[in-house]
């Protein structure tokens, strides 16, 4: 039985362990009204994920010091930690060479080679990953070749909704893009509560846009789709694919 406080909310769940690789991840977060020392501790852990100040982040939605700093850690540490076991050599390059689209397969799916939380797109084919049910939604990415210094791109992903599923109303997903191990990040939260089932739409609106800096060592960019806060089980998302690609300056 999994005892939790307050302070634990993420900690213990009931629904299926995290993987080994982004369980050790879970510190405990604050509550709102923490203290001013408790949001220097949590500062310093945060430390860990890359070094990223609060005013580093820039997101189209709510700014939040203790959201985007749990959404750091995490982001960070998960990408790290799987970056190696990605199968890059499947990864689609377009012709120009500007743009990068990532099948399900060739993206990090948490939970994604158990078939009763994920149902994957057979070997070889093109078709959409769908959620079957989980509470810890996780994708990770990474493009597989450093980025030129000082070209603008976008992220974005490309899903639809097998079925409506009401926690998508009221629990958004944060959308993330880091340049190298200890750059920049930059979030975008996004509602999908709006969509219809079975159209395929491109999120976010406008695409999440970023400049690889021209002083950056590490130009590698690390992407990933995230909803690990709410805590409820949720369905019917598919992810079809999430592109890479060059935007023009």
């Amino acid at each position: 039985m999994c005892r939790m406080s307050s302070r634990t909310w993420l900690r213990c769940r009931n629904f299926p362990a995290a993987p080994r690789n982004t369980g050790r991840l879970l510190y405990s977060l604050q509550d709102k009204e923490e203290s001013t020392a408790g949001r220097t501790e949590a500062g310093e852990r945060m430390k860990l994920g890359g070094g990223l100040n609060q005013g580093n982040w820039t997101s189209h939605g709510v700014h939040h010091l203790q959201a985007s700093s749990v959404l750091h850690f995490i982001f960070s540490k998960a990408l790290l930690t799987a970056a190696s076991q990605y199968p890059w050599k499947y990864a689609v390059i377009d012709e120009d060479e500007v743009r990068w689209r990532f099948k399900p397969r060739q993206l990090d799916i948490t939970w994604g080679d158990d078939s009763q939380y994920w149902k994957m797109p057979e070997e070889g084919t093109d078709g959409p990953a769908e959620l079957l049910k989980v509470a810890w939604l996780e994708i990770n990415g990474s493009t597989p070749k450093p980025l030129p210094k000082g070209k603008k791109y976008a992220l974005s992903f490309k899903i639809s909704m097998a079925h409506d599923d009401p926690v998508w109303r009221t629990d958004p997903v944060y959308m993330l893009a880091k340049v190298g191990k200890k750059g920049t990040s930059n979030w975008e939260k996004i509602n999908l509560g709006d969509m219809r089932v079975g159209d395929i739409i491109e999120i976010p609106s406008g695409k999440l846009r970023f400049t690889v800096p021209e002083k950056a060592k590490d130009t590698t960019l690390l992407f990933g789709l995230y909803e690990r806060w709410g805590g409820k089980w949720k369905k019917g998302l598919r992810i079809h694919e999430a592109v890479v690609e060059e935007m023009p300056d």
